[in-house]
């Protein structure tokens, strides 16, 4: 599961979640265009 922490227009901050418990085991920073478009309009895997 993931969550999105933070965004703006150049960069987003996901957080990765256990699935059994959604407790935070990581974070992604990236700016890939790919994975900006891809998380337009979601807030998290729930989507």
């Amino acid at each position: 599961m993931w969550r999105v922490v933070a965004r703006t227009e150049k960069s987003a901050v996901v957080a990765l979640l256990t699935c059994t418990g959604g407790e935070e085991v990581d974070r992604l920073t990236s700016g890939d265009p790919e994975l900006l478009a891809f998380l337009t309009g979601r807030t998290s895997s729930e989507e």
